[in-house]
């Protein structure tokens, strides 16, 4: 990972950031994955899961094991995401932590869904894709 996209990784939550504290929610990981690979906003740009980071930012670490980043790339390549999204994963050490960044490429067309479910980012949180929200969705895809 460049210096400059680390800087992007740990910059504050936004519509290309997302935080965990841990690697225990799955949920929560396989919706942040989600959300940040459909890029409503039409940025272009990766986003970027980090885990091991609290939502102010303090480095609170995680289990960056083989087993535990097995563990995680598990999850975000189990059938829950289709299609599944096309992401890197880099330990990186923090405060003498170690802090798990996930890279998510963006999707050429939205939306990619988790459980049939599809999750845009939306400023800072991410939001349940209704079919009436589907319309609003660029490149015309419903």
């Amino acid at each position: 990972m460049t210096p400059d996209e680390l800087r992007d990784a740990f910059a504050e939550e936004g519509e290309r950031a997302e935080r965990k504290e841990s690697d225990r929610d799955a949920d929560e990981i396989l919706r942040a994955a989600c959300a940040l690979a459909n890029d409503l906003q039409q940025s272009g740009r990766p986003g970027y899961l980090v885990l091991g980071l609290d939502k102010k930012g303090r480095t609170v670490g995680v289990d960056a094991s083989d087993e535990g980043v097995q563990r995680l790339v598990n999850r975000l390549t189990s059938t829950k995401i289709l299609p599944t999204p096309s992401f890197s994963v880099e330990v990186v050490p923090s405060q003498g932590l170690s802090v798990i960044v996930v890279r998510v490429a963006t999707r050429p067309v939205a939306p990619l869904t988790r459980i049939w479910r599809g999750f845009p980012n939306v400023g800072l949180c991410i939001r349940c894709l209704t079919t009436s929200g589907r319309s609003a969705l660029p490149h015309g895809t419903t």
